[in-house]
């Protein structure tokens, strides 16, 4: 309750950054849409790298890629 449940100072976030509106894309485009950048627990755990150098953002322990780099990966 006091980490968790709205937006606050000392509070973590858990959020996505998206290349679209998914809310008012056609709903056969919802499949295209892409992370752009992904907070968990308040920490950018991955930044695609167009939006990382758009936005000259290079944290510590960060994975910068694409989603092909992502499916590589795997």
């Amino acid at each position: 309750g006091d980490k968790l449940g709205s937006i606050e100072v000392g509070k973590l976030a858990d959020l996505v950054v998206l290349d679209r509106d998914y809310l008012t894309v056609p709903d056969e485009k919802i499949s295209e849409t892409r992370s752009l950048m992904t907070l968990l627990g308040g920490k950018i755990i991955f930044l695609h790298s167009d939006f990382s150098q758009e936005h000259n953002l290079r944290p510590e322990g960060t994975l910068v890629s694409t989603l092909e780099e992502l499916r590589q990966r795997r």
